[in-house]
């Protein structure tokens, strides 16, 4: 059976994306996504959760959502899970999984106007390709795009 890695989340940004970019030149954002989750717990109270998740977007995905997303801005994020591996001074072995986006929609709520507008970049994004990433160097920020085949075919389950 084929792996499948896919998420996605609905959440509000805690503080604004902060845009920088790779050795090779490509637009990378990074920003944390706040998601509550409510539930009743065994004294039959409502209780609330909070899980900060951290996003990563590249390309014209990055500089959308830098320049029309701020902090408390709801957003929805179509991505997969991506685990980043480093090693400190000291030597020790360090990892994070954290989300790279492949599509975002910005949602109306707290971190934008109250007046809606159209934002013609927030239509869906073609995901990065393999192709898009053969000239990237080790040190580079950028991850490597859906696999181009089985993209958009049905789901493995």
């Amino acid at each position: 059976m084929g792996h499948y890695n896919k998420v996605v989340l609905v959440g509000n940004l805690t503080r604004d994306p902060e845009l920088r970019f790779s050795q090779t030149g490509l637009p990378v954002a990074k920003m944390c996504m706040a998601i509550d989750r409510k539930y009743r717990g065994a004294d039959n109270q409502i209780k609330k959760e909070v899980t900060f998740i951290d996003i990563t977007s590249f390309g014209k995905t990055a500089e959308t959502v830098c320049k029309y997303a701020k902090k408390g801005q709801p957003l929805m994020i179509d991505g997969r899970l991506h685990l980043r591996r480093w090693q400190t001074d000291k030597g020790e072995n360090r990892r994070i999984v954290d989300v790279v986006t492949e599509r975002l929609c910005l949602l109306p709520g707290s971190g934008r106007p109250s007046k809606p507008r159209s934002l013609p970049e927030t239509r869906e994004l073609e995901p990065q390709t393999d192709e898009d990433t053969d000239d990237r160097s080790e040190g580079d920020l950028r991850t490597t795009g859906l696999e181009s085949e089985g993209h958009g075919a049905s789901l493995p389950f």
